[in-house]
């Protein structure tokens, strides 16, 4: 049998099992009906590995699989995880990801599409997380899938169209652990994390680990803090027939005086600002954003027999923002080229609760030479919103009358004085604002002969929002479809072309429009995608091109212009060539890194003014190199440069401003004392060369101020 042959059925195999238990070290049974795993093999660096969780279709092999996927490692998110920096901080190892961040929120893009931790999925489960930074101790490793995955990953309350990211929790290995980590950051951050393992029963089948973080102290940042609190727990199970996960989670986070998010899009200026000094801090006394999370995610499967088994993903979660007192939107409003900026303030603590649950059966069946790895899952979001309201006590005169109006800061970035009117009240507690039930049923089929694979998948789902407060409802319904075909050329390149969709909630139109009370259709958002994969000898290669084009709601002038319509007459359009390559080896050096190219455009806007002019906020170019100096056993040097191209954004939506290039460099050091259970060290320093730069957010007509340069150490003991 040829060798694609024998790869193809092992994955088919594989096809019956996992969902998110975990690739295993290896095929456990050589039949292939029972395998429990398609091999996990690492990068030569260590920085990405070869198989992931592909959403409803089970585990499966970069290789295999016709779009862009990334599987970022441990050893990434332990070199480049930092209380100091933004969580998302190890995911720019992927080349379409590029982050927009502040020590507060976990803002970032895939291929251009702006996305936060709310479209974070946890062992598949989404409506786990908020905008706000995390502790991601918990985290093992991060799977990333560029372009539109509702075909394959079923609803959720928040999906961004440019890709999906998929966090795996630590689980209980082979050995047990006890690891306890001392960490120093920033001015005065320290932090203490404590990870501990074991595996019970007299088969041991039974896994518990535990994570648990504490840090406290003041970033790189004068006067801004954070404090996080965290801790998770893993339980697993597995036995011949069957695989069970439970995590269960809970934080508590607050960042004081966290400004980094400056609006250009009122300010009355030809040319972009230099970025202000990144060191000061562009808070008020006071601003601050707390968040509680209390979170369950349950993952089980069952092989019913040698060709069908069932899945069950559910989860459910609480963030508590119960201390929210920020500018509005956690921007400050730039008005002229002197740096001058107002913006009102909020007091308006929320709380979010998610239920998720989803139910699926998958399996293989052979037709002639034709094999098939098929699935069927049906599954439902549910999110309850409840969000406060701040209370207007400044005094104003609003057409003539006396009125009340919310507090206001008023200032400078350059002399960094402001003033306020008064400090931001919250009207009442947090009410009930909105209720949302998102539901669909996602079917595949993988075809498999001899070195060919044509993936077909659809998904059905339907929106349904209320509005508490004034009881308007939108209900809509989209259909998304995926398509891949896969050559497997020879035993190290794959070629591959794929189509997918998503589609996000209908638009109830609003009052100020003639078509008041309108339903508009989902947003739709469409890909196209060419690539070519290569594996061999620990090195990991991919080159793809790709398509999109995305709907979006906007303006149509009236008869009269005065008035004007809301509909879905607009259209962006995005095409780029995206590059990586992991485990280059040149002796004792080994790099990682990737390149992309983006050419964005408002192929349709509001006044038609940005027609055919690059979209707010996306950068051309963007890319990042890894390297690792190993000169012995003991120690390892690390550098890291990542790269953003300079992106346009819009002034009063005629004047184009420029936000400048930056390449910002980190350097550090991992030092182990001596074996496996010897203490370990690692030292970084994030922005050598102390950069200041603005960073853009694509969408956005923003400038987000660079972090200073910041030194981070730990030392780790193993027991």
């Amino acid at each position: 049998m040829k060798q694609g042959k024998k790869t193809a059925a092992v994955l088919a195999a594989a096809m019956c099992v996992g969902l998110t238990a975990g690739a295993t070290e290896g095929v456990v049974s050589l039949d292939p009906v029972m395998v429990l795993g398609v091999r996990d093999v690492t990068t030569a660096d260590g920085y990405a590995s070869t198989v992931a969780t592909v959403g409803t279709l089970g585990e499966w092999s970069v290789m295999e699989t016709p779009f862009s996927q990334t599987n970022i490692t441990q050893k990434t998110m332990a070199t480049f995880n930092d209380p100091s920096q933004p969580s998302v901080a190890p995911l720019v190892q992927a080349p379409s990801v590029r982050s927009s961040s502040s020590t507060m929120y976990n803002d970032f893009s895939i291929r251009g599409q702006s996305a936060n931790s709310y479209q974070f999925r946890v062992n598949g489960v989404p409506g786990i997380f908020t905008q706000m930074n995390l502790g991601t101790s918990f985290v093992d490793r991060v799977e990333i899938i560029s372009g539109p995955t509702m075909a394959i990953n079923g609803t959720a309350s928040h999906e961004s169209p440019g890709g999906s990211i998929n966090l795996l929790s630590k689980q209980a290995g082979d050995k047990d652990l006890t690891a306890v980590t001392l960490r120093s950051a920033g001015k005065s951050t320290i932090g203490l994390n404590l990870d501990a393992s074991a595996r019970l029963g007299e088969q041991r089948d039974w896994g518990v680990r535990l994570n648990a973080e504490y840090t406290n102290g003041t970033t790189g940042i004068k006067d801004e803090r954070r404090d996080n609190k965290d801790v998770y727990l893993n339980i697993d199970h597995h036995d011949d027939t069957s695989r069970t996960n439970l995590l269960l989670g809970y934080r508590d986070v607050t960042t004081e005086k966290p400004q980094r998010y400056f609006n250009f899009e009122s300010a009355a200026i030809n040319r972009m600002m230099d970025a202000p000094d990144h060191h000061q801090n562009y808070s008020f006394e006071g601003q601050h954003l707390s968040m509680k999370t209390t979170a369950a995610i349950l993952n089980h499967q069952q092989r019913l027999n040698a060709h069908v088994l069932a899945f069950v993903n559910a989860g459910m979660a609480t963030n508590d923002g119960y201390s929210y007192v920020m500018t509005q939107s956690s921007r400050i409003d730039i008005l002229n080229a002197a740096g001058d900026f107002e913006r009102n303030l909020w007091n308006q603590p929320f709380k979010l609760k998610n239920k998720y649950l989803q139910i699926g059966l998958r399996g293989d069946i052979q037709t002639g030479e034709v094999k098939h790895n098929w699935n069927i899952a049906w599954d439902k979001d549910w999110l309850q919103e409840f969000w406060g309201i701040t209370k207007k006590t400044r005094p104003i005169v609003k057409d003539g009358k006396p009125d009340l109006a919310q507090e206001v800061i008023r200032g400078n970035i350059f002399t960094r004085q402001y003033t306020l009117t008064g400090m931001p009240e919250a009207q009442t507690p947090y009410a009930p604002t909105r209720r949302s039930q998102f539901t669909s049923v996602t079917a595949s089929d993988t075809m498999t002969w001899g070195d060919f694979q044509l993936l077909v998948g659809v998904q059905r789902a339907t929106t349904n929002v209320l509005s508490v407060g004034n009881g308007s409802r939108v209900k809509s319904s989209a259909t998304s479809p995926m398509y891949g075909l896969l050559y497997k050329a020879n035993d190290n390149v794959s070629l591959y072309a794929s189509h997918a969709e998503s589609f996000g909630k209908g638009t109830l139109v609003g009052r100020g429009y003639i078509n008041n009370g309108e339903i508009l259709p989902p947003e739709k958002m469409t890909q196209n995608e060419f690539g070519v994969k290569y594996w061999k000898d620990g090195v990991l290669a991919s080159l793809a091109y790709f398509d999109m084009e995305r709907d979006a709601n906007i303006e149509v002038p009236g008869k009269d212009p005065r008035t004007s319509y809301l509909r879905q007459n607009g259209r962006s359009d995005f095409r780029g060539i995206e590059a990586s390559v992991s485990g280059m080896q040149f002796g004792k050096l080994s790099l990682t890194g990737g390149v992309m190219y983006l050419d964005s455009k408002y192929a349709k806007s509001k006044t038609g003014n940005l027609d055919g002019k690059p979209v707010s906020g996306v950068a051309k170019w963007s890319g990042i190199v890894t390297a690792e100096y190993s000169p012995n056993e003991q120690l390892d040097i690390i550098g890291r440069m990542v790269y953003t191209g300079e992106a346009k954004i819009y002034a009063k939506n005629t004047t184009q401003l420029t936000l400048p290039s930056s390449a910002v460099f980190d350097l550090g050091v991992r030092y182990r004392f001596g074996d496996d259970q010897a203490p370990v060290l690692n030292a970084m320093v994030y922005n050598v060369a102390d950069k200041n730069y603005w960073l853009p957010r694509p969408g956005y007509n923003y400038g987000i101020l660079s972090n200073p340069r910041t030194y981070s150490l730990s030392l780790t003991w193993s027991f």
